[in-house]
């Protein structure tokens, strides 16, 4: 009930505009946030919102308007970019960094941080980022619908270098041009794929008796990868602390499974 204050233990990361419209509906008084500059920007903003001016904020000829308009359109009705924004921050960016690789202003960024993905001080929680900031759609097996979700924690799990590799899968690949380079082209996209899957796997599938087998299958597929392109194509070590932890899961003739390890996760 009380996400929307700061000393929450899982405040909500919107908690400065969600105390805004609360304060704006008079449904709770006045505390000792409301004279908070971000929460006194979200109410300026609101009430022209409820207004219907979002149109008119963003060809405001004030930059600071324009940004904050920009910053709730991105929140409000643009997926993709709020959750490389919300990526880019769990990774510990600047927020001059975030602007030069987004194209918007830095005023932008400091704005959407602040409003609605307020963060900065519990990065170094990672219970609170894991279940609040990321949430627990992470907790379950993936869906196509999580790709924001898999950005995220991404990000805060292995930084700004990972989390470009994974926003450049499939982007840099150039379409065949003639019948000789189908079949090249074919392969380089089946080695993106298993690298990307194994890099996902091991950083959200648990190892236990049910995926133990979905696991050695990856691996099989990994290692030919890696025979083809006479590489290592993982060199992360969790992904190869699970492929070891999933054979203790399989019931190999002579012997029973061993039940005695942890199988919700293998750290």
């Amino acid at each position: 009930m009380l996400s929307f204050f700061p000393d929450h233990p899982l405040r909500a990361v919107n908690w400065r505009w969600r105390l805004a419209s609360l304060q704006l509906e008079l449904t709770i008084p006045k505390s000792q946030w409301s004279n908070d500059p971000w929460v006194q920007t979200a109410m300026q903003i609101q009430k022209q919102l409820y207004a219907g001016e979002l149109s008119r904020l963003t060809r405001e000829s004030d930059a600071a308007v324009r940004c904050i308009a920009t910053a709730f359109q991105i929140w409000d009705d643009d997926q993709l970019n709020r959750s490389i924004i919300e990526a880019r921050l769990l990774a510990r960016e600047s927020f001059q960094t975030i602007a030069k690789k987004t194209g918007l202003p830095v005023y932008t960024v400091k704005v959407y941080e602040a409003l609605f993905f307020n963060v900065h001080d519990k990065l170094d929680h990672e219970t609170y980022i894991l279940s609040t900031a990321i949430g627990p759609s992470i907790q379950r097996p993936v869906m196509p619908d999580d790709f924001g979700d898999i950005l995220k924690l991404v990000a805060y799990k292995r930084g700004p270098l990972y989390l470009e590799h994974l926003l450049q899968y499939g982007q840099g690949q150039s379409r065949p041009t003639d019948r000789q380079s189908v079949q090249q082209s074919f392969r380089d996209s089946v080695r993106s794929d298993v690298d990307v899957a194994a890099f996902l796997a091991a950083l959200t599938m648990p190892v236990n008796d049910k995926t133990a087998l979905d696991w050695l299958r990856l691996g099989v597929r990994t290692l030919r990868q890696q025979r083809r392109k006479r590489r290592d194509v993982n060199n992360d070590p969790d992904w190869k602390k699970r492929i070891e932890l999933a054979f203790i899961h399989i019931p190999f003739p002579g012997h029973a499974a061993v039940t005695d390890r942890p199988t919700s996760d293998a750290d």
